[in-house]
């Protein structure tokens, strides 16, 4: 009995062997069909990879996009270190993919890869639903609801991690049931083998973890062999045949010591992929993120704990629960989103594997509501999944006692794909590489660049170092700084470049106030290279104490030069500037891009504002400049109506102010209101500019400007 010891103890604690409420909670239909896939049934499943592949490749983004993809593509390139937890499988993968698939730009493979991978999960879908329901129709049309899915459709056309996840998902949803129809221990260790693999790329997958424990447990106690002996009377004989029918139960369930160890040894060998991190990180590749040579570095890498700041309380995130929830209508649509109701009736009779699926859907729900990432859609990937796998069963309920409607249920793929078209066909998505073009294009020789964070860090590092672009540009990450991994990439690509500052060991940075830190490396950076090398300032950081205090800013492309406090130095400099843009993006702008577009029109509001006192004509012009890019550009309108009260032209400024206040009335009221003041008291109209102006006041009681010019204005209506 020492051999099953552990076993006894956890299979004694879950199961009351006798009476216990798992014996009555298990349903006599649990069983799956268990026959086998016909030929037509995998040709339908090629059928749906195809038509996902296909339309995956029509809209797929051509180069690099904004979030992680310029990263990720590059990390996978140079076989670099990726953002915590490393992501071993994807760079490994993705530098096959990419070096045996000559087709486009490496970014453009990369994309190519996530369609693939977000195909087979579409496929896998097919399958599952299909095992459950034994209808091809449900099954054609969950998987291509899944893959049309605004959120999955997103991921599929770009370079990211979300998609092989999903596939791996699949695969491991599909391998439990295929377990469950035929109990080979077999499945059961390919089973372990794939979770371990999936953890090798990302620990998303950890959500199927707990239902996937209790539906292996539930289903090897359904199957387990009964123990056919008669219970004695004696009390000692009583008590020897309850050990022994408690010590045989693992190997009744097919669950003994030695399988659970070959489970687990089977576990750990793709583990070893982890070995990447430490491994190449001390070859020092081009981007070593978290430089995780080392155990304490290994450790705080691949266990996240540098993005901690990221995670909200309890509290908190119950509170985000009802919106959370609010995404799978964004996902789905009310049209679709109501059939999962239907299938009900499956799951009163297959009690296992609803709790299979709820806590899948429950673990990834709790977990995502407390992660404060803009891009927390991606996160619910694996209840994606298993909500289309439910609406497969809702479909094969209607099919099954309305079969008519089939042809009709094969048009609800068209509801996800219509509306999402649109919005993810990328095939001109150019703004991420534009974006990088931008910066680099018009840069200095040999120059500094300090950009802010990721949106514009990220597609730099592809140009320099995928496309091998302006590799003469330092370029530097502002939110990177307090990272030595950061600063050693930098001393080795630019040996000249002084970084005049001791290193902080990656497990200390918690114990400094990291602004702190960001603030000194920057200015010493500056400083110590200020004589030597044209040094650039990123919108984010040009207002960073030290830049805005002790440099004169001037717009060079996308990004601001750094020259000494020098008027006239300042005006030769504004006399030479030039700014011109080159733009290939066309088509939809998801947020981030709508983002950083609006930074083209911020470059040419700064140049106006700079040519506001020396030339009115020029400032007017580069502020057009500007709201014809984004016409909600606020900031940009406003000075347009000052410029244009500057040059006297009252109606034009008076329209500009107008504007504004149409469509916000709380933008910066004090200025809105002065300036209205200033065009009725041009124009002589003292009564509506004292109106104004006293608004102005009310928003700003302190406005010096506004006070004199309304004492001015009362008096001289009183002259009238």
């Amino acid at each position: 009995m020492g051999n099953y010891g552990l076993s006894l103890t956890i299979f004694g604690i879950i199961f009351n062997v006798k009476k216990g409420w798992f014996v009555k909670w298990l349903s006599k239909y649990e069983v799956i069909d268990q026959e086998p896939f016909r030929k037509i049934d995998c040709l339908f499943g090629f059928f749906v990879f195809f038509i996902a592949f296909s339309v995956y490749l029509h809209t797929l983004t051509p180069t690099i996009g904004f979030h992680d993809s310029g990263e990720l593509i590059t990390v996978a390139w140079t076989l670099g270190i990726a953002h915590p937890p490393g992501y071993p499988f994807y760079t490994i993968f993705g530098k096959l993919w990419t070096t045996l698939i000559p087709i486009g730009n490496v970014a453009f493979r990369m994309n190519m890869q996530s369609a693939l991978f977000a195909s087979l999960a579409a496929m896998m879908v097919y399958f599952i639903t299909l095992k459950l329901t034994r209808k091809i129709i449900p099954s054609i049309v969950a998987s291509l609801i899944l893959a049309f899915s605004l959120t999955f459709w997103e991921q599929a056309i770009i370079a990211e991690k979300y998609t092989l996840n999903a596939f791996f998902a699949t695969l491991i949803i599909f391998i439990l049931l295929k377990w469950q129809e035929i109990m080979s221990q077999k499945l059961l260790l390919v089973f372990s083998f794939i979770l371990s693999l999936s953890f090798t790329h990302h620990f998303q997958t950890i959500y199927l973890v707990p239902g996937s424990i209790l539906f292996i447990l539930a289903i090897s106690w359904k199957n387990r062999k009964m123990f056919n002996r008669r219970i004695p009377r004696p009390i000692l004989q009583k008590i020897k045949f309850l050990i022994l029918r408690f010590a045989t139960l693992p190997l009744r369930m097919n669950l003994s010591l030695s399988f659970i160890l070959k489970m687990v040894l089977v576990f750990v060998i793709p583990l070893s992929l982890w070995l990447y991190l430490p491994l190449r990180a001390n070859q020092d590749p081009i981007f070593n993120w978290g430089d995780p040579r080392n155990l304490d570095n290994f450790i705080i890498h691949i266990l996240v704990k540098s993005y901690t700041g990221y995670f909200l309380s309890i509290k908190e995130s119950l509170i985000r629960l009802s919106s959370h929830l609010g995404f799978f209508t964004l996902q789905f649509n009310k049209y679709i989103l109501w059939i999962p109701i239907i299938g009900i009736p499956f799951f009163l009779k297959r009690k296992i594997l609803l709790f299979f699926f709820l806590l899948i859907f429950i673990v990834n729900v709790l977990h995502s509501i407390r992660f404060t990432i803009v891009n927390i859609y991606d996160y619910y990937i694996p209840s994606f999944i298993i909500m289309s796998i439910i609406i497969g069963i809702g479909l094969s309920f209607i099919v099954r006692f309305l079969p008519f409607l089939s042809f009709f249920i094969l048009l609800l793929v068209l509801f996800p794909y219509l509306s999402n078209h649109f919005q993810n066909t990328r095939t001109k998505f150019f703004f991420s590489y534009d974006y990088g073009m931008n910066i680099l294009r018009p840069l200095k020789k040999e120059a500094i660049a300090f950009s802010y964070g990721d949106y514009d860090a990220f597609p730099l590092w592809y140009l320099q170092h995928v496309e091998e672009r302006r590799k003469d540009i330092a370029s530097l990450t502002w939110m990177f700084l307090p990272c030595d991994w950061h600063i050693g990439s930098a001393k080795r690509l630019h040996p000249n470049i002084s970084f005049p500052f001791s290193s902080i060991a990656y497990k200390d940075l918690k114990y400094h106030n990291i602004g702190g830190v960001i603030q000194e490396r920057l200015n010493k950076i500056i400083t110590s290279n200020f004589d030597m090398y044209p040094i650039y300032a990123g919108h984010g950081i040009r207002q960073e104490k030290g830049i805005a205090d002790n440099f004169s800013l001037i717009p060079d492309g996308l990004f601001f030069k750094l020259l000494p406090k020098d008027e006239k130095r300042l005006t030769e400099e504004l006399e030479k500037t030039k700014i011109v843009f080159l733009f290939q993006g066309k088509g939809f702008k998801d947020r981030v891009a709508s983002d950083v577009w609006k930074n083209y029109a911020l470059i040419y509001n700064e140049v106006g504002n700079l040519y506001r006192q020396k030339d009115v004509d020029r400032a007017i012009a580069e502020y057009k400049k500007a709201l014809s890019i984004d016409s909600s550009c606020l900031a940009s309108r406003l000075n347009l109506a000052f410029a244009y009260i500057d040059k006297k032209n009252y109606n034009e400024a008076k329209n500009e102010l107008e504007k504004i206040i149409k469509e916000d009335k709380n933008f910066n009221p004090t200025l809105v209101h002065y300036g209205l003041g200033l065009v009725y008291q041009k124009e002589g109209n003292f009564r509506e500019a004292i109106e104004e102006y006293n608004q102005a006041l009310k928003s700003d009681p302190n406005n010096e400007r506004a006070r004199q010019c309304l004492e001015q204005c009362k008096i001289l209506l009183d002259k009238e």
